[in-house]
């Protein structure tokens, strides 16, 4: 369910025309490689900056392998807490 939540959250950011094409490129490349990820924060509308990049996969090893983050800086963290929900629409 994290999978298809976070790339229906990227989905939707793109079709709002908040995700630069070199971001959308990034994550495009993450979804190919079974992973998900989405812009989290303020970014910019063009080049490569996008705030955070929230990427999950349900084995977070894997990630730090992927070429197309490469140079970027990792910060851990773990999605879901006690208090938060996941509702899926649809």
């Amino acid at each position: 369910e994290v999978l298809r939540s976070v790339r229906a959250l990227h989905s939707a950011l793109v079709a709002l025309g908040v995700v630069p094409p070199q971001i959308a490129e990034i994550v495009d490349s993450i979804e190919k490689l079974g992973g998900a990820a989405k812009i989290s924060g303020a970014g910019s509308l063009q080049g490569p900056s996008a705030g955070s990049l929230l990427v999950y996969h349900p084995q977070p090893e894997v990630v730090r392998s992927w070429e197309a983050l490469q140079g970027l800086e990792a910060l851990t963290t773990e999605l879901g807490c006690e208090g938060l929900r996941l509702e899926v629409l649809g």
